[in-house]
């Protein structure tokens, strides 16, 4: 299992950000962005059991520390994620786009180049 406070340190002092408690619910666009923005980067700490295995509608510490965590202990990817909160902040009627965007190329790790979707 991970541990948060060790990999939290380490969070800290690749990009400056620290782990929160997500409270093991799933985050509206505005909570998130809005953790992002305090440069936090919130985490579950639950893991899905064997019934779940194949679908939870909740992120587990799995998805968070495996999935998420690599892209954001990269410098450009936590400034990229922050200023995406900023703009999703600030932007009211582009919130749907900005969501979208980020859910894209963070969450699914796809970015259109050149015509083409690639891995990022």
């Amino acid at each position: 299992m991970p541990d948060p406070d060790s990999i939290g340190k380490k969070l800290e002092e690749l990009v400056g950000r620290r782990i929160v408690s997500a409270g093991n619910e799933y985050l509206s666009g505005e909570q998130w962005f809005k953790h992002l923005k305090e440069k936090e980067f919130p985490c579950t700490n639950y893991i899905r059991g064997f019934d779940e295995i194949d679908f939870t509608p909740l992120p587990d510490l799995f998805h968070e520390y495996f999935g998420h965590m690599p892209l954001m202990a990269n410098q450009w990817m936590a400034d990229l994620e922050a200023y995406t909160a900023n703009l999703f902040l600030a932007n009211p009627d582009k919130q749907d786009d900005i969501f979208t965007l980020s859910r894209y190329s963070v969450e699914y790790g796809c970015i259109r180049e050149d015509g083409e979707i690639k891995a990022l």
